[in-house]
């Protein structure tokens, strides 16, 4: 599921497939590259996104908030 509009993934993801895992707290913000500081968005989700830093999904634990 996009942790942003929670659109079903089953099947879009998979090795063969460009994946969008989005680091919650940007890089450029001072985010680092750690499980607890990624989610997976949807190709659409993770575009609109960028480099901007959002409220976290509530399907994720706030490690960041």
């Amino acid at each position: 599921m996009c942790a942003a509009c929670n659109k079903d993934l089953s099947g879009l993801v998979s090795v063969s497939t460009h994946k969008h895992f989005d680091h919650i707290v940007p890089l450029a913000e001072g985010g680092i590259n750690d499980v607890t500081n990624m989610q997976l968005l949807c190709e659409a989700c993770n575009l609109a996104k960028g480099r901007k830093l959002v409220t976290t999904s509530s399907r994720y634990e706030g490690w960041y908030t």
